[in-house]
């Protein structure tokens, strides 16, 4: 087997030779590129776990929120009935103070009264008396 090899063959295996080593460089090289996009890949899966931990918990979160301000909106309203009940027990309170004194007045002016009469009674004769008498028996 006589193989001939000319210049343009030998520049030809020669080029292929390196192009394989180069290809063969590249690869074995590219493992750690490799390496470092399975180590991004697995980051990315911890992120979207934690995104998706995050997403519950923030839920759990609005959904407590909700019933936090369901029981101050409840409250506020309670509140609210709760204070007009005191504004119309004050009204009342204030008209009941105003009769008490309306009464204490009259009480004062019927006691005057009293004693006016016990020391000057009121005499009557005669026709005044019957009158008088007649008045008080109807």
């Amino acid at each position: 087997m006589n193989i001939k090899l000319d210049i343009k063959s030998i520049v030809i295996i020669f080029l292929l030779v390196i192009s394989i080593l180069f290809f063969s460089l590249w690869f074995l090289k590219g493992t750690g590129y490799k390496k470092e996009f399975r180590l991004l890949e697995q980051e990315f899966k911890s992120l979207q776990r934690t995104r998706d931990s995050l997403v519950k918990v923030n839920l759990k979160l609005k959904g407590d929120f909700d019933e936090t301000q369901k029981s101050i909106d409840e409250r506020n309203k309670k509140i609210l009935q709760i204070e007009s009940q005191l504004n119309k027990s004050k009204a009342q309170l204030n008209k009941a103070n105003g009769e008490l004194s309306r009464n204490k007045k009259d009480l004062e002016d019927t006691k005057k009264k009293i004693e006016n009469l016990k020391k000057n009674p009121i005499k009557r004769e005669g026709e005044d008396l019957l009158n008088s008498l007649k008045e008080k028996l109807k």
